[in-house]
Parts: structure tokens; C-alpha cells; sequence
């Protein structure tokens, strides 16, 4: 799951044939949102206390890193999984619960 997550290796880099495996990574949008929320959102500069700082400045670090920027992107995409695997687990029990009774 973390291969996908553009944690190890950037969506760039990855081969052609797993970047479709990438695009539906839960893990993917929680990471980008988990970042957004914590870098993002007009950050101010952070305090650097060395004369080079490469990612003093929260944009850079979050442009550096690849990330979609898109935050309203990222919760909507969970929720839709979400909601995607309730109804899956509904319908399994359903359907257990209905073979069981038979």
C-alpha cells in the first residue's frame, strides 16, 4: 500500500502498468490530505535556525513532494471509499445471512 502512496516512489516515476493502482490507493489521499492539513493553507514561513533552510517555506516543501494541492479532492475521494466499503460489507452480510437462512 505505501508503494502506491507516492510515499516511496513519486507517480512520475512509477511504471505505466501500477500508476492505475496508484490512482484508486486509499492510503494515497490520506497521506495528500494528511499533508495538506498540516502544510497547507497559507502556512506561514517557518523558523529556521541554520543559514539554509530548503523547505522553510511550507509551498515548496508540498511542490517539492509532487502532491495533488487539492484538498476538497482528497476527503471527497475517502469518503466515496468509504462509503464504497460500507456498502460492500452490507451486502456480503446481507447476502451470508440470506444464504444461512435458506
Amino acid at each position: 500500500m505505501l508503494m502506491f502512496s507516492e510515499f516511496f516512489i513519486p507517480y512520475h516515476e512509477m511504471p505505466s502498468y501500477l500508476r492505475p493502482f496508484a490512482s484508486i490507493s486509499y492510503f494515497r489521499y490520506a497521506f495528500d490530505a494528511m499533508l495538506q492539513a498540516v502544510y497547507g493553507f497559507n502556512r506561514p514561513v517557518m523558523k529556521c535556525h541554520v543559514d539554509f533552510c530548503m523547505f522553510r517555506d511550507p509551498k515548496k516543501y508540498l511542490e517539492y513532494l509532487g502532491l495533488s494541492l487539492d484538498f476538497q479532492k482528497d476527503v471527497i475521494v475517502l469518503s466515496v471509499w468509504i462509503a464504497v466499503l460500507q456498502f460492500l460489507l452490507i451486502f456480503v452480510l446481507y447476502f451470508r445471512v440470506f444464504r444461512a437462512c435458506r
